[in-house]
């Protein structure tokens, strides 16, 4: 069988390749856009893992640990005033209410970049590359299925 496959949208591409905190479960995930602040964004979102004391906290509530999770809330709201660009909707940027708003919706932008779900922060960014292509880039596939 011969296809063709884009293997490069037009636009930008962040690549997060991560680990859970034990060291198993490595994944990457692959996150597209056309708009080139977004994409830094996230590619710096990504590198907040790359920190030991991001990645390796287990739980956002009742981790056992106030002060790790204290220090995460810290730089979610950080990087949520750095980076609002993350937070339009409709072509509008919304502004988070408080702090505690603002720290989880950097939260569940992460889980964009396979590195958080639903109330954990398990995963370590082992690698975080960002590309940009003006055209798609496609390539032909042939493959044996047999």
């Amino acid at each position: 069988m011969i296809e063709t496959k884009v293997i490069h949208p037009e636009g930008y591409q962040v690549t997060v390749d991560s680990w859970e905190n034990d060291g198993d479960h490595r994944n990457t995930v692959v996150y597209n856009t056309t708009n080139k602040e977004q994409a830094e964004a996230m590619y710096q979102l990504a590198r907040i893992f790359k920190d030991e004391s991001i990645g390796n906290i287990s739980n956002r509530y009742g981790s056992g640990d106030d002060e790790k999770y204290a220090h995460v809330h810290k730089t979610f709201v950080q990087f949520a005033k750095n980076y609002p660009i993350l937070f339009m909707y409709e072509g509008e940027i919304e502004t988070p209410e408080d702090d505690d708003t603002a720290s989880s919706w950097v939260h569940e932008t992460a889980s964009d970049l396979g590195l958080t779900s639903e109330d954990y922060f398990t995963r370590r960014c082992e690698r975080v590359t960002l590309t940009y292509s003006p055209v798609p880039i496609e390539v032909v596939v042939l493959e044996d299925s047999n």
